[in-house]
């Protein structure tokens, strides 16, 4: 019997193998010289109806290609260049994980999974969601051609609830218990949380729940600007990084102009101006920052202001903030995990280079 670790890794497994991607130009040459080694020759026939059926042959092909020996790897791989894949392959295993992590959400949002908890660990990224009493997601037997029957159906398209592909069917989201015959009813109030999601895709819908589930997030802080921010915010913060820029060591030689040409250069791409920053002297450029035109929601979270009452306008607008910040966050996560990957194995003074690969 696996244990629920072990499960999990399974599952990651399945979904790298079976779901997961990479996204690589290599890919095209390789699958170029399967396709050359399949459908030409005296067998090519054969090869193209093996193809065709996806049966068992196909299965065993697939997994000699997944887990193929060096040797064999490098011819797939011929015409392809010299590349370090360990990037690619992070990104990889979080998209695998993350939709491992996305099922398991599901079964936990609408009831499905054993051990019914309030509260569930979502990673990555990383989110700890909490689901207020009574909440939950339904997911009832689908129509003839796959949709929502009624009167789910009509509350997606009033914007009472989310829409969302669930397993074989589709489920909606937030809903409440009531003695009516559905067995559920929208939760009142819940339109101005859900008109953060309008315009997304359906296979979108469960990825952005966590504004509307969660009444609090670990390492996740909400920084606002309201849209009507003056002009004087953003001069603050231009003042604020120029001046966390500024020569501040008497000592410092003053830079010469082609210096400060490199440096005006650069001033668009933030990461450029450092590396100049530091090339032209190491004490200004570890010093250099940049200060965002925002601050933190000193009230609760989405879900909290929602349950205590708050006006309308503002949770629709926390939630279209939090929405942009969550979608915002779940990027940089794989973009870590693309760090990650070239930076876990490799020694201190390796790390930057191969990232640059």
């Amino acid at each position: 019997m696996l244990g629920e670790d072990d499960q999990r890794l399974l599952a990651v497994v399945t979904a790298l193998e079976e779901d997961v991607a990479w996204h690589s130009p290599a890919r095209f040459q390789v699958v170029a010289n399967i396709a050359r080694d399949l459908l030409t020759g005296p067998q090519a026939d054969a090869n193209e109806q093996l193809l065709q059926e996806e049966g068992e042959a196909w299965n065993e092909l697939h997994q000699d290609t997944l887990h193929a020996d060096e040797e064999h790897r490098a011819y797939l791989q011929r015409g392809t260049t010299i590349y370090d894949w360990s990037g690619r392959g992070g990104t990889a295993v979080w998209r695998a994980e993350r939709q491992v992590s996305l099922q398991d959400f599901e079964d936990w949002l609408t009831g499905r999974t054993q051990a019914d908890t309030a509260e569930y660990l979502i990673r990555p990224p990383g989110w700890f969601l909490f689901r207020p009493p009574g909440r939950q997601a339904a997911a009832p037997a689908p129509t003839p051609t796959g949709g929502l029957p009624q009167p789910y159906a009509a509350w997606t398209d009033e914007g009472r609830a989310l829409a969302f592909p669930y397993r074989n069917r589709q489920a909606a989201w937030p809903l409440q218990r009531c003695p009516h015959p559905a067995g559920f009813e929208p939760v009142p109030g819940a339109e101005a949380l859900l008109a953060a999601a309008a315009g997304l895709r359906p296979s979108e819908s469960a990825a952005t729940s966590k504004p509307y589930s969660s009444t609090g997030t670990t390492g996740s802080t909400l920084r606002t600007i309201p849209a009507s921010a003056s002009r004087w915010t953003f001069q603050w913060a231009r003042r604020t990084t120029s001046a966390s820029s500024a020569p501040r060591n008497a000592g410092a030689p003053w830079p010469r102009q082609e210096d400060l040409q490199h440096l005006r250069q650069a001033r668009g791409n933030v990461r450029e101006f450092t590396h100049v920053a530091t090339r032209l002297n190491s004490w200004i450029g570890s010093r250099f920052r940049v200060h965002k035109a925002m601050w933190r929601w000193p009230g609760l979270s989405v879900a909290g202001e929602f349950l205590a009452g708050t006006s309308t306008e503002l949770v629709q607008w926390l939630a279209t903030v939090a929405h942009a910040r969550s979608s915002r966050i779940v990027e940089q996560s794989m973009q870590q995990a693309w760090s990650y990957a070239f930076d876990r194995y490799a020694p201190p003074g390796d790390r930057s280079s191969r990232r640059r690969m």
